[in-house]
């Protein structure tokens, strides 16, 4: 044992180890409740990252509570160990099961994949994958159900490898992708494959050959039953975008699937078959496991009251306690491990010489073998009883291991004579909706059943089937049928999707499949009641209430107004209402902007036809354009003499604009300055080009003569200025310099 244990159980005894970790079967010491107790390897334990991250996804996966996973109760962790504390599960694993028995029934391993399915999809819906998926992480119980552990922990063997099990990996996994519900798919149809097969679908020496072989080698379908081919096709795609999109979606193909090969009857028949039908079902001694103890308790998986700690019930039975949880169930995604200790009961079904489903060559002889005993039903109330004997519980006493039934598997009634027939070419050649025209080929002219298979929905992603039909073919070599599917015409105004999907031959081809829409007919026209318009000026929120689902049409006319000038049509919208009673809706309605400083009515007239009882409806809005900024003013040239300015505005309203000039001219010692000034205004535009002329006297020689002009324009909403310096300089004097007097003029 560990030298850390949880605290309050008492360990009975292990129930196994691998590289995550060792399992032992405990007892809570307060109230006597069995659980197992997953004690997480020092890798996993010592991994800070990995304990982090652990916590997260354990509060998501606690509150699963689903048939198919295994309960955990609770995460522990001390400072250098942690452990989960789990339900334990009477029952054997599949990997067990694999070792002693071999292949499966296609019924049983379509049983055991559906389990699998279905838990995986809680778990993908909860944002957890399992990344491990394997036989070994997939628990069997006595009524043939299935529960998956070990989600989350994924333990490479190599540390160049990624997480989890080479044999089932996928090949986006072997690149370094990261686990995802895809990767589960795949590796669960790995699984199927190994079901059905008792192999892996590739399996080699070396990893390295593993890899190659899991990327490119070609999907194996050798020992596979034909009807369930394509379902192994999918699981294994490559690319991870051709597998089924998800969980539950795969469930639904298998289940079509199966109900095609095997009849309504094929799950019942791949948990448990009773020795009186045609399959029979191999009971815990067949599979060499202990018989059921019946002084075990029980504990039932799935949400219910016993989640908590349940009272000792009175009475002359023992009752016994669930596990004390520890506060919000933390569940480690790598714990939701369940130990099978006791037998569990698996329908590996054979079939005993029927060959309508699947072809003689893949048909297998079961012999005989005893009857499995009845379990008893766990009782409902909050405390767990003991498990009853058979005989406490009313069953019939089971025949003895190892020994024959009464009575053995009746004879196979099916014609020997006739080969099985597989059609050359089958296409649905038409379908309107209501009739599947069908085309059919084959190599002879001896019987072929054909089967069409007819479903609806309200898109094509979302299809129900509503019938199955088959006709029997035989005669010839080609046919063209036409089959009704059945259908009643859709509401009025409702467009419905149909499918048929058809399929031929012994054993059962890939099936062929055409979707259709159909749409009901024009409903009569409804009236009106009520149209209601919210206008904020952009866009038109609609509600239209009618007493039927007939067509409406509905326009909208978007006006807009400058000040007190006439409204104008800008755009028009028109919409086609049909097949309900209130419709909602947003019509945009583009009547561009506003410029700075102004304003304008925006408005929006909705009508109907047939119509609305309170007439057209229209509103209109003012819309105010956003705050002007100031003028601007810029000096295009300015040479000494002549002055360019560019003035801008973002109203037509009145602007100043004012240039002075100032020249500076400097001959010697001596320096004299002269001013001009000059202002205007203007209006009516926004844009304006303005020319400005002044002249100074200059000396004749030996001076230099700086010029300056500054512009400024305002208005009411602020000011801009500019300003441009011109400098000449004059030619050294020959004798006496004139000097510059002071007086000259500008203008």
């Amino acid at each position: 044992m560990n030298a850390w244990s949880v605290p309050g159980y008492r360990e009975d005894r292990e129930l196994g180890s691998g590289e995550t970790g060792r399992v032992v079967l405990a007892t809570y010491v307060e109230n006597g409740g069995r659980a197992a107790i997953k004690y997480l390897s020092d890798e996993l334990s010592s991994d800070a990252s990995f304990r982090v991250a652990f916590r997260d996804e354990a509060r998501r996966l606690a509150e699963i509570a689903d048939p198919n996973i295994a309960r955990v109760y609770g995460y522990v962790e001390s400072h250098l160990d942690s452990a989960v504390v789990m339900e334990f599960v009477e029952g054997a694993s599949l990997r067990e099961i694999l070792r002693e028995r071999g292949a499966l029934s296609p019924e049983a391993a379509l049983v055991v994949l559906k389990g699998s399915l279905l838990g995986l999809a809680a778990a993908h819906d909860a944002g957890i994958v399992h990344r491990d998926y394997k036989p070994g992480n997939v628990l069997v119980r006595a009524d043939g159900s299935v529960k998956l552990t070990d989600f989350g922990v994924a333990v490479a063997a190599d540390p160049s490898l990624p997480g989890g099990t080479p044999l089932y990996l996928a090949p986006e996994q072997w690149n370094g992708a990261s686990a995802a519900p895809a990767t589960d798919l795949y590796a669960a149809t790995c699984v199927f494959f190994e079901c059905l097969t008792g192999h892996a679908p590739y399996d080699a020496d070396h990893v390295a050959t593993l890899r190659q072989l899991h990327q490119g080698a070609r999907i194996p379908v050798d020992g596979v039953p034909n009807p369930l081919r394509h379902l192994v096709i999918r699981g294994l795609a490559k690319n991870p975008a051709d597998r089924p999109a998800s969980a539950r979606e795969f469930v639904g193909e298998l289940e079509m699937a199966a109900f095609d090969a095997f009849g309504p009857e094929w799950e019942r028949r791949g948990r448990r078959q009773p020795a009186a039908d045609a399959d029979l079902g191999l009971s815990a001694a067949d599979l060499g496991f202990p018989p059921v103890d019946p002084g075990l308790s029980q504990v039932r998986s799935g949400p219910s009251s016993n989640d908590r700690d349940p009272r000792t019930s009175t009475g002359s039975r023992r009752a016994v306690r669930r596990p004390r949880r520890y506060g919000l169930p933390i569940l480690i995604t790598s714990g939701v491990l369940a130990v099978g200790v006791v037998a569990a009961v698996v329908a590996v079904n054979r079939d005993t010489g029927h060959t309508s489903q699947i072809s003689a060559e893949q048909a297998r002889t079961g012999g005989a073998t005893a009857a499995p005993a009845e379990s008893a039903t766990p009782d409902t109330s909050p405390s767990h009883t003991r498990a009853t004997s058979p005989a406490e519980a009313g069953g019939s006493s089971p025949v003895p291991a190892g020994t024959a039934s009464a009575s053995t598997a009746p004879a196979s009634t099916a014609p020997t004579s006739a080969a099985p027939v597989t059609p050359n070419d089958l296409k649905v050649a038409g379908f309107d909706g209501r009739t599947a025209t069908v085309r059919v080929k084959t190599p002879t002219s001896q019987s072929i059943t054909l089967t069409a298979r007819f479903a609806e929905g309200p898109s094509p992603s979302k299809l129900t089937v509503s019938g199955r039909k088959t006709v029997e073919l035989d005669g010839s070599t080609s046919y063209h049928r036409s089959i009704k599917g059945g259908f009643t015409a859709p509401d009025c105004g409702r467009t419905v999707y149909r499918q048929v999907t058809i399929s031929a031959g012994t054993p059962v081809t890939r099936a062929r499949s055409k979707v259709v829409a159909v749409k009901g007919d024009a409903c009569p026209a409804p009236s009106v009641e009520k149209a209601a318009v919210d206008w904020d000026g952009r866009t038109a929120r609609i509600t239209v209430t009618t007493d039927g689902p007939g067509e409406v049409h509905l326009a909208a006319e978007f006006t807009r107004r400058e000040k007190n000038g006439p409204a104008k049509v800008v755009a028009n919208a028109s919409r086609t209402l049909s097949g309900d009673t209130t419709y909602n809706l947003s019509l945009p309605g583009h009547l561009g902007t506003v410029d700075c400083g102004e304003t304008a009515y925006f408005g929006v007239k909705v009508t109907t036809d047939p119509a609305a009882a309170d007439g057209p409806q229209t509103r209109e809005v003012q819309m105010s354009g956003p705050k002007c900024g100031p003028p601007t003013v810029s000096i295009a040239s300015w040479d000494g003499s002549t002055l360019s300015v560019k003035v801008t505005n973002a109203s037509p309203d009145p602007v100043t604009l004012t240039a002075a000039f100032r020249q500076t001219v400097t001959a010697g010692r001596r320096t004299v300055k002269r001013d001009s000034r000059h202002e205007t205004e203007l209006s009516g535009d926004s844009a304006y080009n303005q020319m400005f002329t002044v002249r100074f006297a200059t000396p004749q020689c030996g001076y230099e003569d700086v010029r300056r002009a500054e512009v400024n324009v305002s208005s009411a909403l602020g000011t801009a200025s500019d300003a441009a310096t011109s400098v000449h300089r004059g030619d050294a004097c020959a004798g006496s310099m004139r000097q510059p007097t002071g007086k000259g003029r500008a203008g």
